[in-house]
């Protein structure tokens, strides 16, 4: 047996996260554990890889065996927001510092994972899924036997995400066990042993009545009908990262009118996030290579959610006014929480959530909805359409496919 947890509580200040969880974990076995965002998912492999330990208010009790030291010599954890995962400067020196491979090796493993050429890349200006891959390799290589990874494939298109699946797959054949935390449990079908999903703090058995109604509800979606004037014009004709020969895009136009929502598509490292950058910083100040022509107030909400926050709790960041909002995306009970110490996915929804109290003309959305659970989905989702309708416009950066259904246009970026 790996590993063997009993009655493991875990509570944040008054806040408690989990509530007497209890299972096991065996040599060569995986599970995948679902739940709500914010359930305590997170939570629960950071206390199994020692990471809660020390920080204050954080409260732990019930048992865990093997105990920590011996837990930390042999478990890999890869955290969900992947560039927290990453030590080096270079993906060749993150590569060999944690595998023991030689530098002419490292070539051949990134191909394993769609990386090839990637070597001499800064790790700085990789995409949020390039550097999901990477720390997913990183963990691979590190020969621990027990891998904790928290959404590993939440950043990437299904086919690098497929890609990944086949790799872990690999694993738990050689022997090895992992704990997955995931919010599509059939996409682990044939991989996972059993399926948990937190509810309420305690961990119960998964059946798909959990998220029946959401997927409903979901799958109900259509897009806005409110389209107006324009409201931004854009015209990128070439840009690539400052000291690279990389051109990352070319040629790109776009027209985004009032009270639509325009999603875009690509492969991992495809260019979206760094388009939506450069749409942004454009319109703030005249850059080389790109013409950005704004009417009203334009928001960009990054990849990375806790980014954007400019004020230290949710209720501040949208206001006592908006407090409503809050509510709708399920998160008054966090209103006043430091956002430094929400999941996530609770910073993601506040992000969108702030972003509509705002009042912009058009908001940029860098992967809305990753890591959020069918029912939190949903409702994101259909506030951004009625914000659309209030006359927002709205250009998202996704590879979530449920977005095509509130979107009035698609747009694919290529290949990366």
């Amino acid at each position: 047996m790996r590993l063997r947890v009993e009655g493991l509580s875990v509570a944040f200040g008054k806040r408690k996260v989990l509530n007497s969880v209890t299972f096991s974990l065996a040599d060569g076995e995986a599970i995948l554990i679902a739940g709500p965002s914010g359930s305590g998912k997170t939570t629960l492999l950071r206390t199994l890889a020692g990471l809660t330990a020390g920080f204050k208010d954080f409260r732990v009790s019930g048992r865990v065996e093997p105990g920590l030291v011996e837990r930390q010599s042999y478990m890999a954890y890869l955290p969900q927001e992947p560039w927290y995962g990453i030590a080096t400067p270079y993906v060749w020196s993150e590569v060999t510092s944690f595998s023991g491979e030689p530098v002419q090796r490292v070539d051949e493993i990134l191909s394993r994972y769609g990386m090839s050429g990637m070597s001499m890349r800064t790790t700085y200006t990789l995409s949020a899924g390039e550097t999901q891959r990477l720390a997913t390799l990183v963990a691979e290589k590190s020969g621990k036997q027990v891998l904790l990874l928290d959404e590993p494939t939440s950043h990437l298109d299904i086919g690098n995400a497929e890609r990944v699946r086949e790799a872990l797959k690999a694993l738990r054949d050689e022997g090895r066990s992992m704990i997955i935390v995931d919010h599509n449990p059939a996409f682990w079908e044939g991989i996972v042993d059993k399926k948990y999903v937190i509810w309420d703090g305690n961990l119960i058995d998964y059946t798909d009545a959990v998220y029946a109604e959401a997927i409903k509800r979901l799958s109900a979606l259509n897009p806005p009908n409110s389209r107006g004037r324009e409201v931004l014009d854009v015209h990128v004709r070439r840009f690539r990262h400052p000291g690279s020969k990389r051109v990352v895009i070319k040629e790109f136009r776009l027209t985004l009118h009032k009270g639509e929502i325009v999603s875009i598509y690509g492969p991992s490292g495809a260019g979206k996030t760094t388009l939506l950058k450069v749409i942004a910083s454009s319109s703030l100040l005249p850059r080389p290579g790109a013409e950005v022509t704004l009417s009203g107030k334009l928001l960009f909400i990054p990849d990375n959610p806790l980014l954007f926050f400019t004020a230290p709790t949710l209720m501040e960041e949208v206001g006592e006014s908006n407090a409503s909002l809050l509510e709708v995306f399920q998160l008054t009970k966090v209103a006043n929480v430091p956002v430094g110490f929400l999941s996530t996915g609770e910073r993601r929804r506040g992000a969108v959530a702030s972003a509509i109290s705002r009042g912009a003309s058009v908001i940029l959305a860098d992967e809305p909805t990753i890591g959020l659970d069918p029912l939190n989905k949903v409702n994101v989702l259909e506030s951004i359409i009625r914000a659309s309708e209030k006359g927002c416009a709205f250009l998202i950066a996704t590879h979530d496919p449920i977005l095509r259904n509130i979107s009035n246009r698609v747009v694919d970026v290529g290949s990366s």
